[in-house]
């Protein structure tokens, strides 16, 4: 995913990021629980977002653990550590770097194929845990091995390097993609929405392998790597504006499919979260990468408009959402003193404990929840 799926921080209100907080910093302790402690360095925003889509679609909210992340002297705090949600997304982060690996031995020069070459080895059972965890998790390895495969053959085809179809030879990428999001439904059991998951996947795949197209054209160029944009349509394309222009309705159809699918799929939870990561976050990534203005890719999103929201406006908002409860927005129920259960630290959290009855437990006693 390339870090596409970055979080768009001055969007997020305290209470979303405390969630999302909570599932970066719990994947990386499910990371070295799993993988061994210097797997904590392969964390990134692209897993976290699996992470959290899977745990948004579960039946039962997603519990917290009162935990530390990779500093065990810092205090304690809420991290959604534990779960097929967490076991999904750290097996996927290390087939991802187990291809990016595989990429690296076959396409770059020395010293950089070597080290991925020592690196493949060093990691060897690591990556077959995971590739294990994938197949108990009935992740469909082989039709997505398949089509990786596929995209190394398409690429060294003359046929198609000649081409420049940018839709025949992203295709088994927005493939792979289009898997990993849908398999979170299966993981939830969430499976009317896997059809509109795979769609997303897959326009975003297919979008960034656009992307990344245009985006290394000269690096690409200059050492001899396969490169659609190097062919077809493109090839009397001599500036990078005019290349631009040119994959700009695409992109857009891309973009445009992308939220279309990704506004059916049913959440439980974490809602505005994953939207403004993937409605808000990937149009403006798009933009920095065609060095365009954001607005000029931006898909708007429901409930938008172009005035800020007031702190008290967000905050009836996180409300009515269940965002920003104590069981939810990275701050579990804390004791005090006497051990009594208390929302003291959960930002006013009794104001939504409605929402969730039993599940904000005894620490809710005492809330005037209405």
């Amino acid at each position: 995913m390339f870090g596409f799926l970055n979080a768009p921080c001055s969007c997020f209100a305290p209470g979303q990021h405390r969630i999302y907080n909570g599932f970066f910093c719990g994947l990386c302790n499910a990371l070295a629980r799993e993988y061994g402690w210097l797997s904590r360095f392969l964390i990134n925003r692209d897993s976290t977002f699996i992470a959290i889509l899977a745990g948004a679609q579960l039946q039962e909210p997603p519990q917290p653990n009162l935990a530390t992340c990779c500093n065990p002297l810092s205090k304690k705090r809420a991290l959604y550590e534990s779960g097929l949600f967490a076991d999904y997304a750290a097996a996927v982060t290390l087939c991802g770097l187990r291809s990016k690996l595989e990429d690296d031995v076959r396409d770059e020069a020395a010293p950089r194929k070597w080290l991925a070459q020592v690196l493949s080895k060093i990691c060897r059972d690591r990556f077959d845990k995971a590739w294990q965890t994938l197949a108990r998790l009935e992740f469909p390895l082989d039709s997505v091995a398949t089509q990786l495969k596929k995209q190394q053959e398409l690429e060294k085809n003359t046929l198609y390097r000649r081409s420049g179809n940018l839709w025949t030879v992203s295709e088994p990428s927005a493939h792979a993609l289009g898997h990993i999001f849908s398999h979170t439904a299966v993981i939830a059991g969430n499976t009317a929405s896997e059809e509109a998951l795979y769609e997303s996947g897959h326009a975003l795949g297919r979008l960034i392998y656009i992307l990344d197209s245009y985006s290394d054209y000269e690096k690409d160029q200059l050492n001899g790597r396969f490169n659609p944009l190097f062919a077809g349509p493109f090839q009397k394309l001599t500036t990078a504006e005019n290349r631009r222009e040119l994959l700009r309705p695409e992109i857009l159809n891309c973009l445009n499919r992308l939220g279309d699918a990704f506004m059916r799929v049913k959440l439980h939870r974490f809602q505005e979260v994953l939207r403004l990561i993937l409605l808000k976050g990937v149009p403006g990534n798009a933009a920095r990468a065609l060095n365009l203005p954001q607005e000029t890719v931006a898909l708007q999103l429901p409930g938008d408009s172009s005035e800020p929201a007031s702190k008290e406006k967000k905050r009836r908002e996180h409300d009515a959402g269940g965002e920003g409860c104590c069981d939810l927005s990275g701050c579990l129920c804390s004791s005090s003193g006497n051990g009594d259960k208390s929302c003291a630290d959960c930002g006013g959290c009794c104001r939504c404990c409605k929402f969730f009855g039993s599940s904000c437990h005894s620490c809710c006693d005492g809330c005037d929840s209405g």
